[in-house]
């Protein structure tokens, strides 16, 4: 029996299939020893991620932009990343920043270049009306050769206290 991210169970013989969105999966798995006396569980996660073209991440979807989000808060500030689809936020709830940086270091800003090619992002929601609430925007974080370019914002919430705005804080 096969079971991918605690998703309805599949019987199987030999091989399973799934198409999967960038992030941390985990693969659940029963065997039997051939008789159907003894069964051993195995659990694996596998991380996916957004297909990489000449060290630009390419991100189509919202798991892949919330991979680049999580992956660059993570501490990889330099990454580079490309959109090649207009990407819906709706129905994900208050959007986290990229390059957070709680502590004002610069060395946690972003220095990547995120090329939106012309694409749009609809529906980015960031509140935080404690006190808080600063440094609300797409990007919290960019240092000077950073680079965020062609990109578009579409039906954007903001509500926040001080440094608040679309693109970056």
């Amino acid at each position: 029996l096969l079971s991918l991210d605690g998703g309805d169970s599949q019987s199987t013989d030999a091989s399973y299939s799934a198409l999967m969105t960038a992030g941390v999966h985990t693969l659940t798995f029963r065997a039997n020893d051939g008789k159907g006396t003894s069964y051993a569980a195995y659990v694996v996660t596998l991380t996916v991620t957004p297909v990489q073209i000449e060290g630009v991440y390419q991100l189509a979807t919202k798991e892949d932009l919330f991979w680049f989000r999580d992956t660059v808060n993570g501490g990889q500030y330099a990454l580079n990343a490309a959109m090649t689809e207009d990407i819906d936020l709706a129905d994900t709830g208050d959007w986290v920043r990229i390059a957070i940086n709680s502590n004002n270091y610069s060395s946690r800003a972003y220095s990547g270049t995120f090329d939106g090619q012309n694409h749009t992002i609809k529906n980015l929601n960031l509140k935080n009306t404690s006190s808080s609430g600063k440094y609300l925007a797409l990007f919290e974080r960019v240092l000077e050769n950073g680079k965020i370019c062609n990109l578009k914002l579409e039906n954007v919430q903001i509500a926040g206290n001080q440094y608040v705005a679309a693109f970056v804080a």
